[in-house]
């Protein structure tokens, strides 16, 4: 089991963008930002093999206002667009494929300290 810690808003992923007849990828930078922290926190460990559970926690910005109500952000983005950016973005460097994602632990919540927390877990083969 290992964590993984980016500082900064969570961001989603964003649809492709069309430019005529060309289709572009408007998140380069971001993905290519986080992809290197992951890096960094991953070092020279093998990526991880078989079934995975991915403890994935969104720590949002809290309004200028101070107003939150619960702990819980039930606002946009949506939590499965940023699961999606940062499952895609691990695909070689935590592990081959996200297909190996096979459970998913996911919240949105308020924090004074914007971040994404992913834990990685190595599920048994027995089940």
């Amino acid at each position: 089991m290992k964590t993984y810690i980016i500082q900064g808003n969570p961001i989603p992923l964003a649809r492709p963008r069309f430019n005529g007849k060309y289709v572009y990828d408007c998140q380069k930078k971001e993905k290519a930002a986080i992809a290197s922290v992951l890096r960094l926190m991953h070092g020279a460990l093998p990526m991880y093999e078989g079934p995975l559970l991915m403890t994935i926690r969104f720590f949002m910005r809290i309004p200028k206002s101070g107003k939150v109500g619960p702990l819980w952000h039930s606002k946009r983005p949506d939590l499965d667009n940023m699961i999606k950016l940062y499952s895609d973005v691990a695909i070689g460097i935590i592990y081959e494929d996200d297909n190996q994602i096979s459970a998913i632990d996911a919240a949105k919540i308020y924090g004074y300290d914007p971040r994404t927390e992913i834990t990685i877990t190595e599920l048994t083969k027995k089940g």
